[in-house]
């Protein structure tokens, strides 16, 4: 898991605001058609104030956090969608942030307008990993995503290195083209940040 904690209290945030960019962004609409809001928020550990990084419109340059520093996602979807999240850490291990009941007790599908917080509040999530690159999927459909979830429960589940490698293959895979081949049920955005 990743861990969490609670982060002090926010008094301001700070919107980081990306150009026209489409970097990181797939599937039908690039996620805008399946999110109204789709934020990365960022804090350092003893900071009251909070950057905040539109998803659907990101900055060109990666983010580096270190393991003082706390992070969450915001997600509001514009139609009800069943959204899978999902995080592959510096040290190579993929874990589902959303649904899962460690990070938040809501459940799929999201509703129409319904805004949620990774992890539930007053949680943040922070890095304890070794430097290098973190990244975040955030997948949303109308339908649930049966071939995401079979895989992850094979991938958390599988008991040797070697088919823990393949299926994290097999799972990337799925996560990188999931738009791309179920355009008209799956969008999908990727975001890459980095710990230092």
């Amino acid at each position: 898991l990743i861990a969490q904690r609670v982060g002090p209290d926010v008094v301001q945030t700070t919107v980081v605001k990306g150009g026209e960019k489409e970097k990181g962004e797939k599937g039908p609409g690039r996620g805008q058609a399946a999110f109204r809001q789709l934020v990365f928020e960022l804090q350092q550990q003893d900071s009251p104030i909070v950057q905040a990084v539109d998803l659907l419109n990101p900055p060109g340059e990666l983010h580096a956090l270190t393991p003082a520093d706390n992070y969450r996602l915001i997600l509001e979807p514009v139609q009800e969608r069943h959204v899978h999240v999902y995080q592959l850490t510096s040290s190579g291990s993929l874990v589902q942030i959303f649904p899962n009941p460690a990070y938040s007790p809501v459940p799929n599908p999201l509703g129409a307008g319904q805004l949620t917080t990774l992890p539930a509040e007053p949680n943040w999530l922070y890095l304890d990993g070794k430097p290098g690159e973190e990244r975040m999927w955030v997948v949303a459909s109308p339908q649930p995503l049966r071939e995401l979830d079979d895989l992850y429960a094979q991938y958390i589940q599988s008991p040797d290195a070697a088919s823990k490698d393949e299926l994290l293959s097999e799972l990337l895979n799925t996560l990188d083209t999931v738009a791309e081949t179920h355009p008209e049920r799956a969008s999908a955005v990727e975001f890459v940040f980095l710990q230092r």
